[in-house]
């Protein structure tokens, strides 16, 4: 990670490009006005959920 974002596949357009986030939080203080709170990853279920939508 290059701190600029999940690496992004657009092979499919049915599917997300990336199932990773990161958790931000605002902060007036904060360059841009956001600070990470937590590291990219991806959110329990998320494949569950994206399989049962076919």
């Amino acid at each position: 990670d290059t701190g600029l974002g999940t690496p992004q596949n657009f092979t499919y357009v049915t599917a997300p490009a990336s199932r990773s986030t990161y958790v931000l939080k605002p902060d007036a203080k904060a360059l841009g006005g956001l600070v990470g709170v937590e590291e990219a990853h991806k959110a329990p279920g998320v494949d569950a959920y994206l399989a049962g939508r076919g």
